[in-house]
């Protein structure tokens, strides 16, 4: 790797590089905006595709004593097929050396748009090269693991961009990300020690309804102090340039706003942002439009808001703390002026008119990264369709759910794959006839790819996953977001719900068969399956990340 270096009074906040390097760079992409912060350190990478490029001769260009191109280099040639080289660039202040920032030439796609707002997923290049800032991100998790899942497969993929990644969260959480090698900072060791998440969440498991949401809000409320009082200083001595958090971190926005870091939302469940025109995400209810459906909606949006009083309560009290100007619409301030991405389609949401202009729907960020292999007995398998059943690894404590699916899947011409979520002993649940697999852990995406019907808790992410390999679905949903979910699936006609107050085994078996005998639910699964395929998911949320990133940046 070539050093260069120039005098403190370059201009590092505005341009990539000085002197004629900078000369020739501004020949391809023009003049870079680069963050005014730490910019003491950047480095340009140049990658060279397969087949001849314009930018093969950069090795052979760029003298690396100084910072400037070789004596007589010229722009006009073909058939350079020199090796990629990277080129290294520091200010010199002297002993102060702070942060890393770096920017990635590519040949390929110089052009790219990555200020797509809604427009939609990226589109085929023909350019020949894009620059990018490397960046050091912090990822403000929530620890659940249908929310740790997405966020490390995110975290995976800009790490595989160049990025450099850091998890500030809890012991448990920590426990989770190290195992895909992901670097960690583990606050509130003393408050949330090892075990945290089992103990609490475990009670969560056999919740259902408003009973469920009011102890997962209590949770997270108990969570936002550690988070005021301890991540502020964990996130400025790791020197971090950008946050990545999730929706229902309650605190981290506040905290990104004092820290004056650039942030983008990710939400890994339903959308939270509040609309007259659309459900809470807690209710199973479609987007009727007629007056006495918008006053419902606006009743129970004041309900949930005067549910979140104590949440938005604390987390103005810190902002004023800080200097920072409370939230008066509470939770939709907290999205207002920074991008969000969604895991939702765009066709997995009812319609919306008021999101914020930086909002979009990426699609699952979904990875077989993040699968760990999980045994199976295959050879049970009896070559009837398969029934693949699921109540994910929260919402798996109501064992009389997993009796009614049992007896329902009894006497059909399908075998049932039941997963009991690691929460009980599948032994309890021998001697069903009807030959069903009953086991605590399955391979989940690999019995989607085969099977004929999901029957799910209506998790996202189970339900995103079913989506994406065109699997119809019948909802059982439990708590928490899990009715808006089910009420989608209803809506985008991709399969059917019963909720737990109404659940027998006649009309669990009723769903299942209409649901298996009317292809439109098939078919408008394969549609969403095509539409998810064509969003390149975690591309589309790595580039809103980091145009994001930049343009917050140099405000």
């Amino acid at each position: 790797m070539a050093a260069c270096t120039c005098s403190g009074a370059a201009r590092a906040s505005h341009t990539l590089i000085s002197g004629k390097l900078n000369e020739f760079i501004s020949l391809f992409v023009g003049d870079t905006d680069t963050p005014p912060r730490r910019a003491d350190q950047w480095r340009i990478e140049t990658e060279t595709p397969a087949g001849p490029s314009r930018f093969g001769f950069f090795h052979g260009a760029l003298d690396t004593r100084k910072n400037e191109l070789s004596c007589g280099a010229a722009l006009s040639g073909s058939g350079f097929m020199n090796p990629a080289v990277k080129l290294a660039r520091q200010v010199d202040r002297g002993t102060d050396r702070i942060g890393l920032h770096t920017y990635r030439l590519c040949a390929g796609d110089l052009n790219k748009s990555i200020t797509r707002g809604k427009q939609g997923p990226p589109k085929e290049s023909t350019a020949s090269g894009r620059i990018r800032l490397m960046a050091h991100i912090g990822f403000l998790p929530v620890p659940v693991k249908g929310h740790m899942y997405p966020a490390s497969s995110l975290a995976l993929h800009l790490q595989q961009r160049g990025h450099r990644i850091t998890f500030f969260c809890i012991a448990d959480s920590a426990t989770f990300f190290r195992e895909y090698g992901l670097a960690c900072v583990v606050v509130g060791g003393e408050s949330f020690p090892i075990g945290y998440v089992d103990r609490v969440f475990g009670k969560l498991g056999k919740l259902k309804g408003q009973a469920g949401v009011l102890y997962t809000m209590k949770q997270f409320e108990q969570l936002i102090d550690m988070h005021f009082a301890e991540l502020p200083a964990a996130i400025q001595a790791r020197q971090v340039d950008a946050l990545v958090i999730d929706q229902f971190h309650m605190g981290g926005g506040a905290v990104a706003d004092h820290l004056q870091l650039p942030y983008v939302h990710a939400a890994m469940a339903l959308i939270f942002i509040a609309e007259s025109g659309v459900p809470p995400i807690n209710m199973d209810w479609g987007p009727e439009t007629h007056p006495w459906a918008r006053l419902r909606n606006a009743m129970v949006n004041a309900l949930a808001r005067r549910m979140l009083q104590p949440v938005h309560r604390k987390i103005n009290a810190q902002r004023v703390a800080w200097g920072l100007a409370p939230h008066a619409r509470y939770p939709n301030d907290m999205f207002a002026s920074h991008p969000q991405i969604s895991q939702q389609p765009p066709s997995f949401e009812f319609p919306r008119r008021e999101l914020p202009p930086e909002f979009h729907f990426v699609g699952p960020l979904h990875s077989e990264k993040t699968r760990r292999k999980t045994d199976f007995p295959w050879e049970r398998l009896d070559g009837r369709p398969i029934l693949y059943a699921s109540l994910g690894t929260l919402q798996n404590g109501l064992d009389w759910i997993f009796r009614v699916i049992l007896a329902a899947c009894e006497g059909l011409d399908a075998q049932l794959v039941l997963s009991l979520g690691g929460n009980m002993d599948p032994a309890g649940f021998s001697g069903t006839a009807g030959n069903p697999i009953v086991v605590k852990f399955a391979p989940q995406l690999e019995l989607l790819e085969h099977a004929a019907l999901c029957i799910t808790h209506a998790g996202l992410n189970t339900v995103l996953e079913s989506l994406a390999l065109g699997v119809p679905m019948v909802a059982i949903p439990i708590t928490n977001d899990q009715p808006g979910v089910a009420a989608r699936i209803a809506w985008c006609g991709v399969g059917e719900f019963v909720t737990p107050r109404r659940l027998t085994v006649p009309r669990l078996r009723a769903a299942i068969q209409k649901v298996r005998s009317t292809p439109a639910y098939r078919e408008n699964a394969q549609r969403l399956q095509r539409e998810i395929a064509g969003l390149h998911s975690l591309d589309y949320a790595s580039e809103v990340i980091e145009a994001g990133i930049r343009r917050q940046d140099v405000r």
